[in-house]
């Protein structure tokens, strides 16, 4: 476990009930000649895919090998959020800013391709959540997955995993019908 993930479950486990941390583990694609990096931006709240993104931090770029991959990285959330839908979207871009120009056979990267993941719930004050996700590339330049409201891949609230231990087949009480188990 690194060092910054260690911190995030030490203070997840401290009782600290101003935020929420969600852990995500990204299954990525291997790198294509356009798209050596997969670029992560998430926001929270009901702003569609299709609204200005220009001003969301990037989260990380992860550099994508000649097989696939894997990412982690955290996502805190405070109070005002912790009910908000999470978006994520994932570029895939020739330079880890983004921001290539055209080049040879490459678009630009403002046409890279995006994936774009909805998460229902991620969010549970003082709780330490979790989502594995898979990505797939093979998106030609400028192609968007997702209808522009919720996404290609939409994540319901029972398929985060958090507060309880061990393998369940849904995160969710009453066989995936009732409240979250960290509600």
């Amino acid at each position: 476990m690194s060092r910054r993930l260690a911190a995030l479950a030490m203070l997840s486990t401290a009782g600290c009930t101003a935020n929420a941390v969600l852990e995500v583990e990204l299954s990525l694609p291997e790198a294509e000649p356009c798209g050596r990096f997969a670029v992560v931006q998430v926001r929270s709240g009901s702003p569609s895919f299709r609204d200005a993104w220009s001003s969301v931090a990037t989260v990380e770029a992860f550099e994508l090998g000649d097989v696939p991959g894997a990412a982690r990285f955290s996502v805190v959330a405070e109070e005002a959020h912790e009910e908000q839908p999470l978006r994520m979207k994932v570029r895939f871009c020739a330079t880890e800013a983004c921001d290539a120009p055209a080049a040879g056979e490459c678009d630009a990267d403002t046409a890279a391709p995006e994936a774009w993941v909805q998460i229902e719930r991620a969010f549970y004050l003082g709780a330490f959540t979790r989502v594995r996700l898979t990505v797939d590339g093979g998106l030609r330049p400028g192609e968007r997955t997702g209808d522009g409201s919720t996404g290609d891949l939409v994540v319901t609230r029972c398929e985060v995993e958090g507060c309880a231990g061990g393998e369940t087949a849904t995160w969710c009480y009453g066989e995936g019908l009732g409240p979250h188990f960290c509600e």
